[in-house]
């Protein structure tokens, strides 16, 4: 069998997820998830950093997601507040416009390599916070250390992890084993499909179209050149590494999924996914290379500098108690996340935030969600 060929990229994180392996089989060993002694229901947010919409139920890349989808709500059309990740999170865990919780970039020229971004504005409520005060306990384990920059607020737990999804799975059940006797509010963010992407080979294999050496492969797990110039093998390249980082996903929320089941708690916890924006592969490169907009002098890859659809247009799925079996067609926000998650939860809303706009707030409910996801589209 042929070796993996990141391993010499990966070692660092391979030897902290084979140690996290070793601790966290040991501590299940001798204990078993706590009995819940509550009736109300759990949630599950689970985050996929940089996947874009048009990779859900692709040619079988995402079964256990596509099951999610079959016993749960679709929205079809979800449309991110931003298409980078600091401001798209903070309108998800908000229900506001990045103008409203000002997380994020600002001034004539946004280079994040250069720049520092500004943290979610104190007196912006949480979606961590407000479950909280509802008696939940709370995690968040994210792989992308964008999500910080005070959206920590309200989480008991709040680590970051430079692990692989099957890792970061794996640390979110250790945590619901322990907590599962209380209502429950665990956030993962899995960073997989976000460059530099580097998933294993039975992941990527069945979606690489051309020939490729080890070498290739190490040489486009980041974008490097293809922002400038146009080659479709190494563009073909670049994509099957980017499926098969979303194949690896998938199959981590399959095991996470299964595990809930064995544990008895799938039918005590709601399951959303979702992503905070897509990914440019030379969708429109034409157009890129005509406005040469962005600051980092590359064009039509990657993400954060343009508003097309591949990037705004991300997938949000979620099954569990309360969540109708549907499928939803017209454009929702991200900005809709937070006051839908509370009414699925059946806790009380969300305060309504103070803005000039009130489509610069999301809602819960479909003839109110938002107008400016609807242009956007």
């Amino acid at each position: 069998m042929p070796r993996e060929p990141f391993t010499k990229l990966t070692i660092k994180r391979d030897l902290a997820a084979s140690l996290l392996r070793v601790k966290s089989v040991c501590k299940r060993s001798f204990s078993a998830p706590k009995a819940a002694d509550h009736s109300s229901t759990n949630l599950l947010a689970v985050a996929v950093d940089t996947m874009r919409f048009d990779h859900l139920g692709n040619s079988g890349m995402t079964p256990n997601l596509d099951l999610i989808v079959k016993n749960g709500t679709n929205f079809e059309t979800a449309i991110s507040a931003c298409p980078w990740t600091l401001p798209s999170f903070a309108s998800a865990m908000t229900g506001v416009m990045p103008s409203v919780h000002q997380a994020g970039l600002t001034g004539a020229v946004r280079d994040l390599g250069n720049t520092a971004p500004s943290g979610l504005k104190p007196d912006v409520l949480t979606l961590a916070s407000h479950l909280k005060k509802m008696g939940y306990k709370t995690c968040a384990l994210y792989s992308n250390p964008f999500f910080g920059f005070g959206l920590d607020a309200g989480f008991d737990i709040c680590e970051y992890h430079n692990l692989p999804a099957v890792d970061m799975v794996m640390l979110g059940l250790d945590w619901i084993r322990k907590n599962s006797d209380q209502p429950f509010f665990c956030f993962l963010l899995l960073n997989d499909t976000h460059e530099p992407t580097m998933p294993k080979r039975r992941f990527f294999t069945p979606y690489l179209d051309v020939p490729a050496t080890d070498n290739q492969l190490r040489e486009l797990v980041r974008w490097g050149n293809l922002g400038k110039t146009v080659c479709a093998e190494s563009l073909a390249i670049k994509k099957a590494l980017y499926a098969g980082a979303v194949a690896s996903v998938d199959s981590a929320i399959g095991k996470m999924s299964e595990t809930l089941a064995d544990w008895k708690l799938a039918d005590k916890t709601i399951t959303t996914v979702f992503s905070d924006h897509g990914e440019e592969f030379h969708d429109h490169i034409t157009e890129s290379m005509k406005w040469a907009h962005d600051p980092r002098d590359i064009n039509g890859i990657g993400h954060g500098h343009s508003m097309f659809n591949e990037l705004l247009h991300v997938p949000w799925i979620a099954s569990g108690p309360g969540v109708p079996a549907q499928k939803i067609m017209n454009p929702v926000s991200l900005c809709d996340f937070a006051p839908t998650v509370c009414n699925w939860l059946g806790v009380d809303a969300m305060p309504k935030p103070e803005v000039a706009m009130p489509e610069f707030a999301g809602s819960a409910e479909p003839e109110d969600r938002m107008i400016l996801s609807q242009e956007i589209a």
